[in-house]
């Protein structure tokens, strides 16, 4: 359970996000992650579940320079259990959910 839009499914977008920014630049971590996103014709929720998370995992990154990958893992996993990555279609769209507020347009 939770591979496709649940916990796994967050964490990798996090984890994938965060190691890019820390890799090659937040900016070139948001292109990465909003082309991914943008050639889809998924459900708006699944976008917005995947484009917080990758928000979220961007910020790690960011906040995390010379942290090694498993370091990058466990920074991921706290913020999963302090439930800052949405992990359900239904939280996306919930206007009662705070989302990651550095979203970038697609």
């Amino acid at each position: 359970m939770g591979e496709h839009n649940g916990p796994v499914d967050a964490v990798r977008h996090a984890y994938w996000s965060a190691l890019n920014a820390r890799d090659v630049g937040e900016e070139n971590a948001w292109r990465f992650a909003n082309a991914h996103e943008a050639n889809s014709d998924r459900p708006d929720a699944e976008r917005q579940m995947d484009h917080h998370n990758n928000g979220v995992g961007i910020r790690i990154g960011r906040e995390n320079p010379d942290a090694t990958d498993a370091e990058m893992l466990d920074q991921v996993v706290q913020v999963y259990e302090d439930g800052g990555l949405i992990t359900e279609l239904d939280q996306a769209t919930n206007p009662n959910i705070r989302t990651y507020p550095d979203n970038r347009a697609y």
